[in-house]
């Protein structure tokens, strides 16, 4: 039996026997360490940021939601008196719409229009009717020989300005976005947004795009559907009036109608033309389903703090390695 302690452990200790080891381990295990915070920390700033994403793109829906829900109760505010007092000359619905919609509270919309729906063998009779109400070359367009289909024609809108009076007379029913808004509209009686259209007001300004709301009037006699009233709604500057009652600032926004493909989409707001992490919520407006995708604009890479500890950590694992090498020789 060996009688030496010291030589017996010299025997069976690994370090004794490689002694160039020792530093080599505790280099390893310091790595290690600042491997584990480093990832605690990046985990828990990735949580924080999704958090932060999903409070952005929840604070972007509820304004778009605020904004339209406004004006959707504006709408139907409007049927209701269209029903009563029977609203027949621009002037009334321009007072009207004052009573409604404050002037400095447009958010995106153009204003508040009035479509009657006539049938294609009075459509004559109603052309000559206008032309005596103020709109001497009023005519319904676009308009084919023998198209038996009824008109809902943009027959006042308010404010009568240079942007909106192209639209008056034009057929909305002959474009078929439009069409299967109103259709629906009248079917649940109640308001109905369109999917992406080209606005009418804007063919002449780069084809910024946009929407309409439409909120079916009925006559209170005899039900007959007499009409809508509606509103279009420039998607870019509804997106931006939204965008200013949140914190939302350093992301991108971009808003889908029904599904998140190209054709579908709506408006988007890019800060960044690179694409980091995007959370999609889906939001109900006017009986259409939108998708609003908020993408975090964030670069990717270690916080500052994971590069303070990689720093300090490494300067302590080398000189961890240094001393330890000095002691063993």
């Amino acid at each position: 039996m060996d009688k030496d302690p010291l030589a017996q452990v010299r025997k069976q200790a690994w370090f004794y026997r490689y002694p160039r080891g020792l530093p080599i381990i505790l280099f390893l295990l310091v790595c290690l360490a600042i491997l584990g915070i480093v990832t605690t920390i990046e985990l828990s700033d990735e949580r924080r940021r999704s958090v932060e994403l999903e409070r952005n793109a929840t604070e972007i829906s509820a304004a778009l939601r605020q904004r339209t829900t406004e004006n959707i109760a504006f709408l139907r505010a409007a049927a209701r008196l269209f029903e009563a007092r029977k609203i027949a000359s621009q002037a009334e619905l321009v007072i009207l719409s004052k009573e409604l919609l404050p002037e400095d509270e447009n958010y995106g919309s153009l204003g508040l229009g009035w479509a009657m729906r006539t049938e294609a063998s009075a459509i004559p009779a109603f052309e000559r009717t206008m032309r005596t109400r103020g709109f001497p070359s009023f005519k319904v367009w676009p308009r084919t020989a023998g198209d038996a289909r009824p008109a809902v024609t943009v027959t006042y809108i308010s404010p009568l300005s240079a942007v909106n009076r192209p639209a008056i007379g034009y057929d909305m029913y002959s474009e078929n976005m439009r069409r299967q808004a109103m259709d629906e509209a009248a079917r649940l009686r109640q308001p109905v947004a369109t999917g992406r259209v080209e606005l009418v007001q804007q063919q002449a300004s780069a084809g910024r795009s946009g929407f309409l709301i439409y909120m079916p009037v009925f006559a209170l006699d005899t039900g007959r559907l007499r009409g809508f009233v509606y509103t279009p709604f420039i998607s870019s500057e509804l997106l931006a009036s939204a965008v200013r009652l949140t914190a939302a600032r350093a992301v991108n926004i971009a808003i889908y109608d029904g599904a998140v493909r190209p054709a579908r989409l709506l408006v988007e707001r890019r800060l960044q033309a690179k694409a980091h992490k995007t959370t999609v919520q889906p939001l109900q407006i006017g009986n259409r389903t939108w998708l609003v995708a908020v993408t975090s604009t964030t670069p990717n890479g270690l916080t500052q703090l994971s590069q303070l500890v990689v720093l300090a950590g490494s300067l302590f694992a080398i000189s961890l390695l240094t001393i330890s090498y000095l002691i063993i020789r």
